[in-house]
Parts: C-alpha cells; sequence; structure tokens
C-alpha cells in the first residue's frame, strides 16, 4: 500500500520516495473527496521535494494541489496561487511534462472562475504537450474542462469532441474505467443537445450506478440529468430526481461549485416546469455559492440567467 511505501521510504531515508508516495496518497484522497487531506499530503510532499530541489517534480506538485487539494473544494484563491507558481516554475524548467500539467492547472482555474475563453487557451496549450508526450492522465483531465466549457457556451460539437478525445486516450491503456464512463456519458450529453435519438439509456444508467470514484458521483448523476431533461417532457420528472441527487453527492462531498452548478441545471428544469418561483430560489442558491468562492464570472452569467427567468 501507499502507506506501506511512505514508512519504509522514510526508514530508508529515502526522501525522494517518501515524497512521491505522499504525492500519490494526496491523489487518492482527492479523488475520494477528502479534500482537506488530500491538500495535507500533496503539502507535505511539496515540502520534501522543495528541499529536494527538483523543479519539474515541485511545478507538478503544486499543479496536483491546484486542482486536486484545492480546486473542486472551491479554494480558488490557493488554486490561483499555485497554479502560478506552478506554471512559472514549468516556464523556467522548459519541461513539457511539468508544463501539460501548469497549464492544466491554470485552465481549470479560469474555468472554476467562470471564464471559458482565458481557460479555453490554456487547456489547448495543456492538450497540445499532453499529446505530444503521450500523457493520457492529463490528456483525460484537459479534456475534461474543454468538454465542459465548449457545453457551456454551446458548441456542442466541440464538447463532444473532447469527451470523444479522452476515451480514445483512456481505452487505449484499458484504464481508469470510472473515468471511462464518465466520458462516456458526456459524448451523450452532447449527442443529445446535437439532437441525436440513438441514446442506449439502460447503458447510461450503468455507466452512473457503475462508479468506484466519490468525485464522479455528482458529476455524473447531473450528466444523467442534464440528459434526460433534453430527451423530452415524458423524460422530466426522472431528469429531476436525477440532478436532487447530483446535489445531494456534491453537497455532501464538499464538490461545491459543482453544487452550485447542479442547482442551475435545477433551475432551467424547473423553469421548463413553469415553476418560476423554484426556478429563482435555486438560481439564487448558485449566485450565493459562487460569490462565497469567488468564481465571478459564474456569478455574472447566473445573474443574467435570474434575469431572462424573471422577464419570462
Amino acid at each position: 500500500s501507499l502507506e506501506e511505501a511512505v514508512k519504509v521510504s522514510r526508514e530508508l531515508k529515502d526522501d525522494r520516495s517518501m515524497s512521491l508516495s505522499i504525492w500519490r496518497l494526496g491523489l487518492t484522497r482527492a479523488l475520494n473527496c477528502e479534500f482537506e487531506k488530500a491538500s495535507q499530503y500533496f503539502e507535505n510532499a511539496l515540502t520534501i521535494m522543495q528541499s529536494l530541489n527538483i523543479p519539474w517534480e515541485i511545478s507538478a506538485i503544486n499543479s496536483y494541489l491546484s486542482i486536486w487539494g484545492y480546486g473542486f473544494s472551491g479554494k480558488l484563491d490557493r488554486v490561483e496561487q499555485t497554479s502560478k507558481k506552478a506554471m512559472r516554475i514549468a516556464e523556467e524548467n522548459g519541461d513539457i511534462y511539468s508544463k501539460s500539467m501548469a497549464y492544466t492547472s491554470r485552465g481549470f482555474y479560469l474555468y472554476q472562475k467562470g471564464f471559458p475563453e482565458e481557460a479555453k487557451e490554456y487547456l489547448l496549450k495543456a492538450l497540445h504537450f499532453c499529446e505530444t508526450i503521450d500523457f493520457v492522465v492529463f490528456n483525460a483531465m484537459a479534456r475534461i474542462f474543454l468538454a465542459e466549457l465548449y457545453y457551456d457556451i454551446g458548441e456542442y460539437q466541440n464538447s463532444e469532441k473532447h469527451h470523444a478525445g479522452a476515451l480514445s486516450a483512456l481505452k487505449k491503456y484499458e484504464v481508469y474505467k470510472s473515468w471511462t464512463t464518465f466520458h462516456q456519458l458526456g459524448v451523450a450529453r452532447s449527442m443529445v443537445m446535437n439532437k441525436a435519438n440513438t441514446l442506449d439509456l439502460n447503458k447510461l444508467y450503468c455507466y452512473v450506478n457503475d462508479n468506484k470514484v466519490i468525485l464522479f458521483d455528482g458529476w455524473k448523476q447531473r450528466y444523467l440529468g442534464e440528459i434526460l431533461f433534453h430527451l423530452g417532457d415524458q423524460y422530466i420528472s426522472e431528469a429531476e430526481k436525477w440532478i436532487r441527487k447530483a446535489i445531494n453527492s456534491d453537497g455532501k462531498c464538499g464538490m461545491i461549485l459543482d453544487l452550485a452548478r447542479d442547482y442551475k441545471i435545477l433551475a432551467g428544469l424547473l423553469r421548463e416546469k413553469g415553476d418560476k418561483h423554484q426556478a429563482k430560489e435555486n438560481l439564487n442558491k448558485a449566485i450565493n455559492i459562487f460569490q462565497k468562492f469567488g468564481a465571478d464570472g459564474w456569478v455574472e452569467r447566473t445573474k443574467r440567467e435570474r434575469a431572462s427567468c424573471l422577464s419570462k
């Protein structure tokens, strides 16, 4: 186990091995939505690596800390600091491996802030670096946020393309099953918006239920809810059930900005049902979260959505 690896490397006074083991423990905790513990592991690994003065690994751990330690739990001020540091060190060092992670972390920060055009610039650069060195994990990570931001701005074909690109990379190595099913749901979500009518709903339900990465629970539930919502009125009650499940999952797991996005989706569904009052209430919940955590772009976009909701 990783705990045993940390223990052995400490006994051997092998600081680099200990740092790498702690680093991986941090990722494991993050995938389990234990973000405070994950942050502590990453910070400890970073302290050790700084003492060893290995620039590319210092940059890489800052990128992990940015995304997995701080980012999903909404600590955007810390995400800004660590992503900037990761990118500065990577650019000074000129190492493509650390650049691929650093540019992903910077793009992720800008996506979480609600600035899709700025995020896209960094994420496309990150993807270029990932493909240059065949770096599967961060290829999939960069594509997650590219797919998300393209979907948010209505470019559904581009969103589908990036989910499909991540699937291609992941299937090549036959790893990361929960990530693979996440991207399969993403492809389906974009296809629905492009008026596809050939979806296998039974498979989509399996993709949601067969999940071993807690971090993806609410995300997958929201995707399924969105798919059902856009399939037509006959699915609207089922869609609402899944979006409310996503709200419960993301709230329980501390995926705070995803929780706000869940409220936005629920508001759209309630507006479609004719319940403007509840739609407004859920948009207000989303706005309050975005404001509290400094997601300025999301605040403005959600306020515009609320104004549109009230005017109709």
